[in-house]
Parts: C-alpha cells; sequence; structure tokens
C-alpha cells in the first residue's frame, strides 16, 4: 500500500518537492502512464512503474481545464483508458497524439476528433463529444481514488484499496475461536497452524523421511487429532481445565471440540474463558511435545494445569477486568471454573 501512496501523490499532490522532482527529472515532464521501464531511477521508482497496471484503475481524473489530464492513457470517461478501448491504432484513427492532454484534443468550440468510418468506436466517440469541453476557467483538473465501485474520494483508502485489490474468500467457521480481543497472540498463532493442521507432528514429520512418535503418550502415529486431545496425557490436561466449561459436551475428537466451542451456548465470560482456554492449552501442549523431544525438560500433567491456570490468571488481569464493567466479574468466574 505504500507503493500505491507514492503513486496516488504524483496526481494529488503537485505542490510536493518530491513531485516536482520525479516530474522533472524521472518522467521529463512526460506522462506517468508513458515513462519507459528502465534501469532509471531507484529500487522503488522502477517498482512503482510496475505497479501501473494495478493502481490505473484506481485513479479517475477530473477534467476542468484539461492540461494535465492524459487524453490516451487516463481515466477521464466514464469507460475508461480510451488507449485500451480502442488499441494502439487509436492516435492514428483520430489524429491525436499519444501524449496528448485532455485539453490538446479539443478546441474553445468542440472536439479536435477526426471522423470515422468504423462503427466500433461509435458509442466511443459519442461518450467523448457528450462530455463537456476543457475550459480554462474551470480551474485545474484534479483527481479521485476508487473507494469501491463508482464510489470515489479525493483521498486513498488503504483498508477500501486492499479489499479490492485481495482474493476474496468465504469467512471460515473457526474464525471466532481466534480472533478475539481477549487472546495471546503466540497462543493464538499456534492454534491457527493447528486449525490449519500445519504443526510439524509426527505424520507430516514422516513425510519427510524422520520417525516421529508421540512423546507424551509414545503412541507411533502422531498426528494432530491424537495430540488435541486423543493422547491421554492431552485430554488429562484438557479435561481439567474445561471440563467445568463445556461439561458432557467435553470430548477428546478434535473436530467434535472444535465444533463444540464454535457452538457455545454460554454467556459472555463464560465464552472468553473456553476460547482463551483452548488457545493456551493447544499452545502449551505443543510447547511441552517440542521440549520433550529435544529433552529440556517436561512436566506431569498436573504441573502443566497448573502452568496453564497461573498463564490464564495473568491473561485475565492483564485485561485490567475490574475496571470494564463488561469483564469486572471475569477472574471471579475463573475461580469458579478453574481446576482445583
Amino acid at each position: 500500500m505504500f507503493d500505491l501512496s507514492l503513486i496516488w501523490r504524483l496526481f494529488s499532490a503537485p505542490e510536493s518537492l518530491w513531485v516536482a522532482w520525479v516530474k522533472r527529472t524521472l518522467l521529463r515532464n512526460e506522462s506517468f502512464w508513458i515513462a519507459p521501464n528502465n534501469t532509471q531511477g531507484s529500487r522503488i521508482w522502477r517498482k512503482l512503474l510496475k505497479l501501473r497496471i494495478f493502481t490505473s484503475p484506481f485513479i479517475q481524473g477530473i477534467v476542468r481545464n484539461g492540461q494535465t489530464i492524459s487524453f490516451w492513457h487516463e481515466n477521464w470517461l466514464s469507460l475508461g483508458k480510451l488507449i485500451d478501448i480502442i488499441g494502439d491504432a487509436g492516435p492514428r484513427l483520430l489524429v491525436i497524439p499519444l501524449n496528448a492532454t485532455v485539453s490538446d484534443a479539443s478546441t474553445p468550440t468542440g472536439w479536435r476528433i477526426r471522423r470515422t468510418r468504423m462503427r466500433h468506436l461509435d458509442t466511443v466517440l459519442e461518450h467523448i463529444r457528450a462530455h463537456p469541453i476543457p475550459n480554462a476557467a474551470n480551474g485545474p483538473d484534479f483527481y479521485l481514488w476508487r473507494i469501491e465501485a463508482g464510489s470515489y474520494k479525493d483521498r486513498i483508502s488503504s483498508p477500501h484499496t486492499w479489499n479490492q485489490l485481495r482474493i476474496h474468500h468465504p469467512p471460515v467457521q473457526w474464525w471466532r475461536l481466534l480472533w478475539f480481543n481477549h487472546g495471546i497472540p503466540r497462543c493464538r498463532f499456534i492454534t491457527w497452524l493447528a486449525i490449519r493442521n500445519r504443526l510439524s507432528t509426527g505424520v507430516r514429520m514422516r513425510r519427510w523421511g524422520a520417525d516421529q512418535a508421540c512423546v507424551l503418550c509414545g503412541e507411533r502415529d502422531e498426528s494432530r487429532d491424537h495430540l488435541f486431545f486423543a493422547c491421554p496425557y492431552s485430554f488429562t490436561v484438557w479435561s481439567d481445565l474445561a471440563g467445568r466449561l463445556l461439561r458432557n459436551r467435553q470430548t477428546p475428537d478434535w473436530t467434535d471440540t472444535v465444533n463444540s466451542i464454535q457452538t457455545f451456548q454460554g454467556d459472555r465470560l463464560d465464552t472468553i474463558l473456553i476460547r482463551l482456554v483452548f488457545q493456551v492449552t493447544v499452545y502449551y501442549l505443543w510447547r511441552e511435545q517440542n521440549s520433550r523431544i529435544h529433552r529440556s525438560g517436561f512436566y506431569s500433567a498436573s504441573q502443566l494445569v497448573r502452568l496453564i491456570d497461573k498463564v490464564v490468571r495473568n491473561r485475565i488481569t492483564s485485561l485490567q477486568y475490574h475496571t470494564d464493567p463488561k469483564l469486572h466479574l471475569l477472574m471471579q468466574r475463573w475461580f469458579t471454573v478453574a481446576p482445583p
């Protein structure tokens, strides 16, 4: 987005010293859209030139005196860029130079456009003739940035621009398990990897030629579903921490556990706690597994439960729950449902 904002600055900030230097030194008073892709300029400048194809649809020229906007290479008609519509033969067909501005293609009384017998150009020519003729009394041209389809503003918007550039996918059902304000970033990241099944478990390591059994219980086929929570060690930890929240919905099956948390029907405090406990448990079980693989010590199930309980309490304390009316009973609720 930083690169796009620099390109936008070329059109929206003519008083800028950097813009003046670029136009005089790098563009040599030519249009940005037809500047050659050569080795002149810095690496950033060369990158800006490569981004022209992505930036062009976002910049809409508003014609006043017509002395700035390129006739062929800028979006000043609702149809789009004329060079894309008519093609490279356009300057020859209409007898208007490739580097002409909109004012160069007009006179005080009309448009300086050559008649043509090509029927496919009739619609384009009608749009041009219907457009108001540039007039010096109207003031300088200016540009707008596309916020969404059919909507433009006089400033760039990073969120709206990114939303138009990115590839859209339907929301996943499990997003609420991860993206809530009360989670811990490192725990959220590991949980995201677990949900995507991208953790380096034994099953995945075997594809790379490494044999890795579950170091928590000795099971040979260590998979994501085994580690969370089919493994007796991990299920013991999970049961102690989440048993009073999930109650009879508690299960060692990974898919059922995720679905149970997604469809959890408790109040707001219990919903926050079950999501937080789930993330922290996944993180510390994964950390315990790695600690044992690298022989850096290990915790018993009861020790790990106490550690996770402490982490949850610290996180609740960091939320300043006592000053937030919506969270002031959060610690009290955790004391009620936490393992004894």
